[in-house]
């Protein structure tokens, strides 16, 4: 006489994740902002030691002086934009792509400011470079948050 086992295993299939888990979503973003903010800093300082004014003249407004925490709070847009597009990618992954196009013409559109305001060439060239930094972060932190999966 024999006996034949009759246990079943019950097999659960998991969704394959679209995107990046949240941590590390959020990690990246964080990383990104970070190194966008220390990147524009450095500028400010190359752009100091340059001698640029770093002085911002609005007609009927008073002089605004460039400073690090200025660099520090404009730059949050990076962070937002690119935790949105993340967000939209758990509903479509295209988002991930639509945000690196619009994150990085919008930096590219954002030069038109410091280049055509009224203050020296090195504050031009200066401001113009941290808008760039701040796009390129954003479009590699989507580039990086769409990889890991």
């Amino acid at each position: 006489m024999t006996s034949t086992d009759t246990t079943s295993t019950t097999v659960t299939a998991t969704p394959a994740r679209s995107t990046a888990p949240w941590r590390d979503v959020l990690t990246i973003t964080a990383v990104a902002y970070v190194a966008a903010v220390v990147a524009c800093e450095l500028v400010l300082l190359v752009g100091i030691a340059a001698e640029a004014s770093f002085v911002l003249t609005v007609p009927g407004t008073p002089p605004h002086p460039v400073t690090s925490w200025d660099i520090v709070t404009t730059s949050t847009i990076l962070p937002i934009g690119v935790l949105l597009a993340a967000l939209l990618a758990r509903w479509r992954r295209w988002f991930l792509r639509v945000g690196q196009v619009v994150g990085g013409a919008l930096a590219l559109l954002s030069v038109l400011g410091p280049l055509t305001g009224p203050t020296d060439s090195g504050t031009r060239l200066a401001l113009s470079l941290m808008h760039v930094l701040v796009g390129a972060g954003a479009v590699i932190a989507l580039e990086a948050i769409g990889r890991r999966r």
